[in-house]
């Protein structure tokens, strides 16, 4: 399952408000200012019809987050509120350990949940694309949450690579059975790192 859109859906959930008041006072200003633009008048109207519909969009999708926080435990919530929603400063998290693995799981999880969650509640990676990234910040955010995503993959991809070349140096080192590709990868692996430090 690809939780990308879920994770960007997190990311604009505490803004959504925000994001409907401002399409109001565009909606307003394009009808105020209508008068000097010179387009004709059903292109005028199209507009403001695209901006209405994704303000409908964004009061759904509002109304189906609302939805899900409230079938969430505490503990689920707080998760959320540090990583995504950001709306209270670190010292009010007293007692959670953001630093383990299992934060990092519990992290992961929670958003394959969120995102069952959306499609049971109607939010479907396909019609996201459709509905939602029409708007620029949309397009930007969902962009910048896939980089994060690609990033954390080759991080974890390199981690496990350095991990495995530690184990297969202890297994040299101990004398232990190792199999070829193992003692190649970790010797190429040591050879690279002191190249990189002279």
């Amino acid at each position: 399952m690809n939780i990308l859109y879920a994770k960007t859906v997190l990311y604009v959930y505490p803004n959504i408000m925000n994001i409907v008041k401002q399409i109001d006072e565009v909606v307003e200003k394009k009808a105020l200012s209508s008068m000097d633009d010179y387009s004709p008048c059903l292109v005028q109207c199209e507009k403001i019809s695209e901006y209405t519909r994704q303000k409908i969009n964004f009061l759904i999708l509002k109304r189906v987050c609302d939805r899900i926080m409230s079938k969430l435990s505490d503990e689920e919530k707080t998760l959320l509120e540090y990583k995504f929603f950001k709306r209270k400063k670190r010292e009010e998290f007293d007692g959670f350990d953001f630093s383990s693995r299992t934060y990092f799981r519990k992290q992961i999880r929670l958003a394959e949940k969120f995102a069952r969650l959306l499609i049971k509640g109607g939010i479907k990676e396909e019609n996201f694309a459709e509905d939602y990234l029409a708007s620029e910040f949309m397009r930007d955010l969902y962009k910048r949450v896939g980089e994060q995503e690609k990033l954390i993959r080759k991080n974890k991809s390199a981690a496990e690579k350095a991990a495995a070349a530690v184990l297969a140096k202890h297994k040299i080192a101990t004398g232990e059975q190792t199999d070829p590709t193992e003692k190649f990868f970790c010797e190429r692996n040591v050879l690279w790192r002191d190249k990189r430090s002279q």
